[in-house]
């Protein structure tokens, strides 16, 4: 994997990055804005740009090969280290493009691993970023030991030798590497699924979006956590659960990892385990940057992914963000086209409460209300009720505790099994 030096220190050589793109007739185009905030992420400073409008790749060379000579001049002129490619490369294509232009050449997906590498904090991400790079640089072995074809002395014969005895040693060392942290990854995912299974009968929201939505900001906003914010992309790897507040009943909010266009495959089967909140949230936020003149094109891609990893039955909503940063005839044409959703600015606070008590009465339509009593000598039985009595409901009738609640509906049917327990479902909540 190569790493594009992100160091703030002085003595540190910041990458200089020339980035490439070919623009196909039914691709998505952005003119490589979002390959520069890549870059910047990554730590590297780009210097040249060069695109190319195209049928298809060129199968050798990506570009033309009067692109190529163009690519070529750029780097001597301005001095650049490396070159990113806006797509992914075959090693074919990454061997030919290092021959011509005598540099290091990072595809796509060799960057976005790079920075996931970086922002990886907690043993499960590591783990899943890993799982990634090595299962990304296993399909490109080969290049690894391009170099044995330039040592000298050493003919093509004997060049096979060393080279594939090389080749098969590396091969066992990923394949074995692989498994081990497929088993670690299953042990980290056993207890993430206990996590969740402690949290049953909650109501859970998971925030999704395209990555720099305001997933963070709206977070904080919500729960008045210290959630970190920062402005850069894949800020968040790790999937934070917290409690919006203290009102009843309870909302619990997830923080989930951005999406992108063409992210890559591995990264999101290795991720699928953080996915799996949202998979088994009771609600999907759609955060959706408003301030984004491409936002249209941006949520078709978080639709795709959100679709790909199985969240077809969960109920959404999408929340348009940041739209304290839309000139007024902007905004008005905004909420005349998207009635029907909601509209914040995590950032200025305006919506947040409305959309909080959204998502309070979302979680109120989800609660089934019940009238309950217990014995006072059932004492396990009365603690466990209690837990779900945050309006204070709760009154002793002699020797019994009387309560009106609130519960999910898997709770009312494990109660209605318990013999201590008399439980009376309501069919209006004005009755409480």
């Amino acid at each position: 994997m190569t790493e594009i030096s992100r160091k703030t220190d002085s003595r540190i050589h910041q990458e200089r990055a020339a980035l490439i793109g070919v623009q196909t007739p039914r691709q998505i185009w952005d003119n490589l804005e979002e390959l520069n905030r890549l870059a910047d992420t990554a730590g590297a400073k780009v210097c040249f740009k060069l695109t190319q409008k195209r049928h298809h790749q060129d199968i050798k060379t990506y570009l033309g090969r009067g692109k190529v000579e163009e690519l070529a001049q750029g780097i001597k002129d301005h001095d650049i280290d490396t070159v990113i490619v806006d797509d992914d490369l075959s090693p074919g294509q990454v061997k030919n493009l290092e021959k011509a232009l005598c540099l290091k050449v990072v595809d796509r997906t060799e960057l976005i691993l790079d920075i996931f590498a970086t922002h990886a904090r907690t043993r499960q991400s590591k783990i899943q970023v890993e799982l990634a790079q090595l299962q990304y640089a296993s399909t490109r072995l080969k290049r690894l030991w391009t170099h044995l074809e330039r040592q000298e002395g050493v003919g093509g014969i004997a060049t096979r030798g060393p080279g594939e005895k090389q080749l098969e040693m590396d091969r066992r060392l990923i394949s074995r590497r692989l498994r081990d942290l497929k088993r670690q990854l299953l042990e980290v995912e056993r207890q993430a699924k206990r996590s969740r299974q402690s949290r049953r009968g909650l109501f859970r929201v998971s925030i999704v979006g395209y990555t720099n939505a305001g997933k963070s900001t709206l977070m904080r906003a919500l729960t008045g956590e210290k959630v970190v914010v920062q402005d850069k992309l894949f800020a968040t790897l790790d999937t934070l659960t917290r409690n919006m507040d203290s009102r009843w009943p309870p909302v619990l909010l997830s923080d989930t990892v951005g999406f992108i266009r063409k992210l890559p495959r591995h990264l999101l089967d290795s991720f699928r385990s953080t996915l799996s909140e949202v998979v088994e949230s009771d609600l999907i936020v759609e955060l959706v940057d408003a301030s984004d003149e491409d936002y249209g094109s941006r949520q078709e891609v978080v639709d795709r992914i959100l679709h790909s990893i199985g969240t077809k039955k969960v109920p959404k909503v999408r929340v348009y963000n940041k739209i304290d940063k839309l000139p007024r005839d902007k905004y008005d044409q905004l909420i005349a086209a998207q009635k029907s959703h909601i509209f914040v600015s995590a950032y200025s606070g305006k919506g947040i409460e409305e959309f909080r008590d959204y998502l309070h009465q979302m979680a109120r339509k989800e609660a089934c209300p019940v009238s309950v009593e217990v014995a006072a000598s059932e004492g396990a039985w009365v603690a466990d009720l209690k837990k779900w009595d945050h309006e204070g409901s709760g009154r002793w009738l002699g020797d019994k505790l009387h309560m009106n609640l609130f519960l999910p509906e898997s709770e009312v049917v494990r109660y209605q099994g318990v013999k201590q327990i008399t439980l009376e479902k309501k069919t209006e909540f004005s009755e409480f």
